[in-house]
């Protein structure tokens, strides 16, 4: 799908300022050396152009900093504030983009904070694009991993595209996110209120089973710190933690093209849409002037292999997010039983990772199923049958069955009927995707309807 890009250049440089001459102390005039100095505004903003600049925020966490060119990072980067000094101040990308953060977290027994900044607080960040970032996890003692900030306190984050890849090796307490790590919404200052608003996250997370891992942040303490926020990982949630599904979302196929999904986004001053979703229109400027193209691709969990990062359209390729509404019939039950809250339309559109029962570590087998237990209830967590017309047990080996396990029947494309009984209280996230050939689900439930992603 051919995009038209706006045609947006805006490129500054610092400015250089030079002493000529300089009176020495017996009077005579002498030629001196150039000397580079910041840039500063009439404001007092800081301008950054280079990759020395932007280190040197390291040196004063509390100052207003604004981008004013791309940035190609060359060597591995330390991130900017730590828990003991955290980025206070202000950071303006004015759409710009910043490529190929690198950060290796060597092991250490203290926790790490790691991303663009390591910690922020009181802090306002906007408008800027990284792209294809890489950061790695060796760490024992905890880490916070974020492509914007490792942790964030207080802090507001607002149009920023990141993209790229973490990965955590070790089995031991790691909190990431796209975005950030993890989000403390204190009400304690009078700074900035906890909040992300229109963010675009294209990393793949490769991680070992603790922690805390979202495609956006890994923990947040209050959800309402997250708005209009979206990516097209279908591996990871948004975050770990419960979230508003109606306007946080994971777009794919057109739905990802689709400017109408994505809410709060300004297409005319800030954002324009590609082949791959969202991106700042001036991110797009500056890597067609460097005739730079994005390097990143999504690696399956599996085999580790790269996906094409153009999504076909949806008759190819998985189901859109834009739901397609199947009607199954009353299935003569003679009173409609209640829907389980967890069973709302806005649990099945994305799914809810949270919503699931507690489960044993052991899958089991039963025919064409496995399930793990958790007291008297089962939970499906996956299906090996040979496709066509699906019914799922009300009960297996005497255990009650109550979930759908996330990803259950992922990539079943020879099901073309599914039956779910009326014992199901949750359905994970992404239980049913790229099952392409799926028509018909019938419920327990009379005149429910389904929304299938």
């Amino acid at each position: 799908m051919g995009m038209k890009y706006k045609n947006i250049f805006s490129k500054a440089t610092s400015v250089l300022l030079t002493v000529s001459i300089i009176i020495s102390s017996n009077g005579v005039a002498m030629a001196s050396d150039s000397i580079q100095k910041e840039s500063v505004d009439s404001k007092g903003v800081i301008e950054i152009s280079t990759e020395d600049e932007l280190r040197k925020i390291a040196e004063n966490l509390s100052g207003d900093y604004v981008l004013t060119d791309s940035i190609n990072l060359e060597n591995e980067w330390t991130p900017l504030g730590d828990n003991d000094k955290p980025f206070t101040g202000t950071f303006d990308g004015n759409g710009h983009v910043i490529r190929g953060m690198d950060i290796d977290i060597d092991d250490s027994e203290q926790s790490s904070f790691d991303g663009l900044f390591g910690v922020v607080e009181d802090a306002h960040i906007k408008n800027v694009a990284l792209e294809d970032i890489s950061i790695e996890s060796d760490t024992k003692g905890g880490a916070y991993i974020g492509g914007i900030a490792g942790k964030v306190t207080d802090s507001s984050i607002s149009d920023v595209y990141v993209s790229g890849n973490i990965l955590a090796d070790e089995n031991t307490a790691q909190t990431i996110g796209g975005i950030a790590g993890a989000v403390f919404n204190t009400d304690s200052t009078d700074g900035y209120e906890a909040l992300f608003r229109q963010c675009m996250v294209r990393v793949n997370v490769t991680h070992k089973d603790s922690g805390e891992v979202g495609a956006i942040a890994g923990w947040i303490n209050d959800v309402e710190c997250m708005q209009n926020c979206y990516t097209d990982n279908q591996n990871a949630m948004l975050t770990d933690v419960e979230y508003n599904q109606e306007n946080n979302r994971t777009l794919t196929g057109e739905a990802l093209q689709n400017q109408d999904n994505y809410i709060g986004f300004d297409f005319d001053t800030v954002w324009e849409m590609t082949d791959n979703g969202a991106k700042l229109i001036t991110q797009i400027a500056d890597d067609i002037a460097d005739s730079y193209s994005e390097k990143f691709a999504y690696v399956s969990s599996g085999e580790k292999e790269s996906k094409e990062t153009v999504e076909k359209d949806t008759s190819e390729d998985v189901a859109e997010v834009v739901p397609e509404v199947i009607e199954y019939s009353y299935n003569g039950i003679s009173s409609l039983p209640e829907i389980p809250e967890l069973l709302e339309e806005k649990d099945i559109i994305e799914g809810n990772n949270n919503s699931m029962p507690l489960a044993s570590a052991d899958e089991q087998v039963s025919g064409d199923f496995t399930y793990t237990v958790s007291g008297n209830d089962a939970t499906i967590t996956g299906y090996t049958g040979s496709g066509g017309s699906v019914v799922i047990p009300g009960t297996i080996d005497g255990y009650t069955v109550t979930g759908i396990g996330s990803n259950a029947f992922r990539g079943c494309t020879k099901i073309t009927e599914i039956s779910i009984p009326n014992t199901i209280t949750s359905i994970g996230y992404g239980a049913f995707s790229n099952c392409t050939s799926l028509e018909t689900v019938n419920m327990s439930y009379s005149f429910f309807k389904l929304y299938i992603t």
